[in-house]
């Protein structure tokens, strides 16, 4: 007989980050930092820091040195082992929640990127950026083959999903066999208290000579991979905008994509890359737009943050935050192309110094924890009826 489900529930997290200088890993972070208030957590991870641990029962499993296809194998099994040992000591969880695809028997999984569908964006791009994302190492094409079949497995037989827009919600449902309409939306938050246009203006002085900058137009890119976040793409771009148009590049890029890429040679000197700092609100003080040209991505937080800012912004129509985004005065929704970018580059700066557009009533870390807890619970109900 299922036991009945206690007035707190007993949330098993499973998530290999949880921090706040990450897309996933902050979002996870800001999830369970609001859950905890009416759940008892445990959370199983190899990385937890930047989070109130305080009521938190936290499984640390040391990350092994190696490849990475080596380190996830690791986490799949140890975690699984961990959480076993955990629920004949302390009993079986309510529910356990995966961030991503991390174990095999997780009653809610959140997804925040699909390999199958990237693979399926990437198949028209040009050889370099291929070969680097998936054939570098033989063991990066084994790591990307092995989370495509374990992908099948857990998008189609997971009881509950959820994603951040409603274009990857429905793309799951026909890509895994799932009922139309049984992939939750819960689009990600931003914290009005911190990215506001008072504080961005309070910092933009200091931050643009922090960042040594003047008079230049600044277009800021958060990226951690060249293809997915389109960075050739913007690359391509600034020949074609005003030369006082300056591109810093936020990231951990691997110095070699980037120097192989044609279009570096020419506008290395009107580009900077600058690694991402805990305090991301300094990049967007200094920043005069925020460009988006990702060819594949379930969100992209950074453009729901620059809005909250006060920030133009110039996003692709395949980043699932255009959704939420497409009609206020100051994004412009482009298709992934460096001619287009630049078309949109052109229409923020001819407008620049105009007064900024009236807020958007953008979701908060809480309209998310709210939306996400409400899976969570109605799941362990599912299980004690």
């Amino acid at each position: 007989m299922t036991r009945p489900v206690a007035r707190r529930l007993v949330l098993a997290v499973v998530s290999p980050e949880i921090h706040r200088h990450g897309g996933t890993e902050r979002v996870v972070a800001e999830q369970v930092d609001r859950w905890k208030e009416s759940c008892d957590i445990r959370v199983y991870t190899m990385d937890c820091h930047e989070i109130d641990v305080n009521g938190l029962l936290i499984r640390r499993t040391r990350r092994p040195p190696g490849p990475q296809l080596f380190v996830f194998v690791w986490w799949m099994i140890a975690n699984s082992v961990r959480r076993r040992i955990d629920a004949r000591r302390l009993g079986p969880p309510d529910v356990t929640y995966s961030a991503g695809v991390n174990c095999l028997n997780a009653d809610v999984v959140s997804v925040h990127i699909v390999f199958t569908r990237l693979l399926d964006v990437l198949k028209g791009q040009p050889p370099l950026i291929r070969q680097r994302l998936t054939l570098r190492k033989l063991h990066t094409a084994a790591y990307w083959r092995l989370v495509r079949r374990l992908e099948q497995r857990v998008f189609r037989h997971t009881p509950e999903l959820w994603t951040a827009s409603t274009d990857h919600a429905r793309d799951l449902e026909r890509r895994f066999g799932r009922a139309r309409g049984s992939v939750a939306v819960v689009p990600h938050g931003v914290d009005a208290r911190d990215f506001s246009p008072q504080h961005r203006s309070r910092l933009r002085a200091a931050s643009r000579v922090a960042m040594g900058v003047a008079d230049e137009f600044v277009l800021l890119l958060f990226a951690n991979d060249v293809a997915t976040k389109g960075v050739d793409i913007a690359l391509r771009a600034m020949p074609l905008v005003p030369p006082s148009a300056r591109l810093f590049v936020v990231g951990s890029l691997s110095c070699a994509d980037v120097t192989a890429l044609d279009e570096w040679a020419t506008v290395r000197s009107r580009t900077t890359f600058v690694p991402r700092a805990p305090d991301v609100l300094a990049y967007y003080a200094a920043a005069d737009a925020l460009i988006a040209p990702s060819r594949e991505d379930v969100f992209c937080l950074p453009a729901l943050e620059a809005v909250a800012c006060g920030l133009p912004v110039v996003v692709s129509a395949r980043a699932g935050a255009a959704e939420f985004l497409a009609g206020h005065g100051g994004v412009v929704v482009i298709q992934p192309d460096s001619g287009e970018l630049a078309v949109g580059v052109h229409s923020v700066m001819s407008r620049s110094g105009e007064k900024e557009p009236p807020p958007l009533p953008l979701p908060s870390w809480d309209d998310a924890a709210l939306l996400s807890f409400g899976v969570l619970r109605s799941v362990a109900e599912g299980r004690s009826a």
